[in-house]
């Protein structure tokens, strides 16, 4: 990666943990500044095919862009192919995403309040295109799935993924009383 590239990217992390403070768990309006930030620093990235394959059809792809040395706030490139999709499954952490290529569908599940870790039927929907962004406290809940072409979108999360537990982990599985986003806009 470019030493322009990696001085761009280590002077975004630095904005964002100024604007967290020692925030572990902001809220939706810091959530939003971050975004903000994200987005403004994009274009300086200059992120490209030739630096970084866009995934083929049901293919997806994670590109390590900033790590924070300690796990704190990280920056990835996710690359997801037209057709994939994600179960419903939750960060563990804060996330923004902005799209920069192509169309993802999220759905937002919440869980039901008898704890029993079930999820309840979708609350709303986001679709996250070029230049649009969605914020992610720890605890939503999101299923994913790739419309159209396939996708580009940086991924800000508030801990590095080497920091989380494994993605099976933080699944769940797709009640058949509840829609499933991989199912759905075929």
């Amino acid at each position: 990666m470019s030493s322009s590239r990696q001085a761009r990217l280590g002077r975004l992390l630095a904005a964002v943990a100024e604007l967290l403070a020692g925030q572990a768990n902001p809220d939706e309006r810091l959530l939003r500044q971050i975004a903000a930030l994200l987005k403004a620093a994009a274009p300086e990235l200059q992120i490209g095919p030739a630096q970084f394959p866009i995934a083929q059809p049901g293919q997806e792809l994670l590109y390590e862009l900033a790590l924070d040395p300690t796990g704190g706030p990280s920056l990835y490139l996710v690359s997801d192919g037209a057709g994939t999709h994600s179960p419903p499954h939750t960060h563990q952490t804060w996330a923004v995403v902005l799209g920069l290529r192509g169309v993802e569908l999220n759905q937002l599940y919440r869980l039901a309040g008898d704890s029993g870790g079930r999820l309840q039927a979708a609350a709303t929907e986001q679709a996250v295109g070029p230049g649009e962004c969605l914020v992610m406290q720890a605890e939503d809940i999101h299923a994913t799935r790739v419309q159209g072409e396939s996708c580009y979108h940086l991924h800000l999360y508030g801990r590095a993924l080497s920091h989380l537990p494994p993605f099976a982990a933080r699944c769940f599985d797709w009640p058949s009383s509840l829609p499933n986003v991989a199912q759905m806009h075929r």
